[in-house]
């Protein structure tokens, strides 16, 4: 987002804030509401901070609306999801709730894939293998993720490949690097990128 965009985006959320009909239980500046809240990677889903239920937590704070990982209205708007095939073992325990979480590599492929970075004007901008490469590195000795933003906010989880295979969607709550859990598909002491599930979809 760049200066004059912020500026533009300030200005919006400011008329909004002071001029918009308020109507209970509907965000008066994006228009959410409790079935199709906003999300951020980093906070989760929205909330309300009034009385009247007029005003989400995700657009009264500018920190959070002004973030290029917050997705307003995300169930109208699509969201960007990220698409894995698991075994249905791993499957069932992340749909039986036993397994909150996901893991992949510290790999060039997966931190292309999962990540953007950002650049001087906080825009999202996509990862080079070259960079990637530096980045996995960098992981295995530091777990360092700053700088970089998540491209997807949901996830679609398939049990293998058949045709008529089971899938649900859940909100990625946030991602993290470290070592998992053996019981869980972890090799022990091993690092990785994790994919901390939420909520249904």
């Amino acid at each position: 987002m760049t200066h004059e965009h912020k500026k533009i985006s300030k200005i919006r959320r400011w008329f909004r804030l002071v001029f918009a009909p308020r109507h209970s239980g509907v965000c008066r500046v994006c228009g959410c509401t409790e079935k199709d809240p906003c999300f951020n990677p980093e906070y989760g889903n929205c909330w309300w901070v009034d009385r009247d239920l007029t005003l989400c937590s995700h657009c009264a704070d500018p920190k959070i609306f002004q973030d290029p990982a917050t997705v307003h209205r995300i169930n109208s708007s699509g969201g960007k999801r990220l698409q894995l095939v698991l075994t249905y073992k791993w499957w069932h325990m992340i749909h039986s709730g036993e397994k909150p979480e996901e893991y992949r590599e510290i790999t060039p492929y997966w931190i292309c894939r999962i990540f953007n970075k950002l650049d001087q004007e906080g825009n999202p901008q996509p990862i080079s293998q070259k960079e990637a490469a530096k980045l996995a590195e960098t992981w295995s000795a530091n777990l360092d993720t700053r700088g970089l933003v998540l491209k997807y906010n949901l996830v679609t989880l398939y049990a293998g490949y058949d045709k008529n295979r089971k899938e649900e969607t859940r909100y990625i709550e946030r991602v993290t690097i470290g070592t998992g859990r053996v019981e869980w598909g972890a090799e022990s002491g091993r690092s990785y990128i994790i994919l901390k599930l939420g909520g249904h979809v």
